[in-house]
């Protein structure tokens, strides 16, 4: 058997630092763009460098067992207190109503539309038409509209500004890793409550599992 005595050194010494990414905690790298996350205290064998690419805490509420998640299935998309509330309903300068208000001029002032009208059903807001750098048209249903839909659309908004939606994500689909994205700034928000997590965690479950939007 060789035994090994000494290595040299294959250049100059290098700084290196760990990295925590703000809000989302995640990150892209290489020419493929492969979405990776920080590093957190439990590994699970999945995702990029082994680790899992959701959030502390996040992986592990979605393994949560199915019954766990039926157990909330009656409280999706209705409102609730909190993040759950209406923004229709909240009084006039209330942060989320400013929000919204903002982000649909925004919409306008860069060229896109904007429309209450046309979405039924689960869908409660949208973005359409963003294909080629265009803003395109950004629906909701002010009657289903609760603040956490609405930070979530933020984010996809955020995402449309930057370009994200424009990017190839290797071999992850481009509408399946944005859609992760903003539904885990929700997930992260500090005001969240159980019923809003448990549905958002459900959310990311299915996308995971191709079946979102079914």
């Amino acid at each position: 058997k060789t035994v090994v005595s000494n290595l040299a050194r294959p250049g100059p010494g290098t700084d290196v630092y760990n990295l925590e990414v703000h809000a989302e905690h995640v990150y892209f790298v290489g020419e493929n763009g492969v979405l990776v996350h920080n590093a957190g205290p439990k590994y699970s064998g999945r995702g990029a460098f082994g680790r899992d690419p959701a959030p502390k805490g996040v992986a592990d509420d979605l393994i949560l067992q199915s019954s766990r998640r039926d157990a909330w299935r009656s409280s999706f998309g209705q409102p609730s207190e909190g993040l759950g509330q209406l923004v229709r309903d909240l009084p006039k300068g209330h942060a989320a109503r400013n929000d919204l208000a903002r982000m649909l001029r925004e919409i306008r002032s860069s060229g896109g539309a904007v429309s209450n009208k046309g979405l039924t059903g689960g869908n409660y807001a949208r973005f359409s038409g963003t294909a080629g750098g265009r803003t395109g048209l950004f629906q909701y249903q002010p009657s289903k509209l609760r603040i956490a839909d609405m930070l979530e659309e933020q984010a996809h908004w955020q995402q449309i500004r930057t370009g994200q939606h424009l990017r190839t994500y290797g071999s992850q689909s481009t509408v399946d890793v944005l859609e992760i994205l903003a539904k885990q700034r929700v997930l992260q928000h500090p005001d969240i409550t159980p019923a809003i997590r448990m549905e958002w965690l459900d959310d990311l479950a299915r996308v995971r599992a191709g079946q979102y939007g079914q």
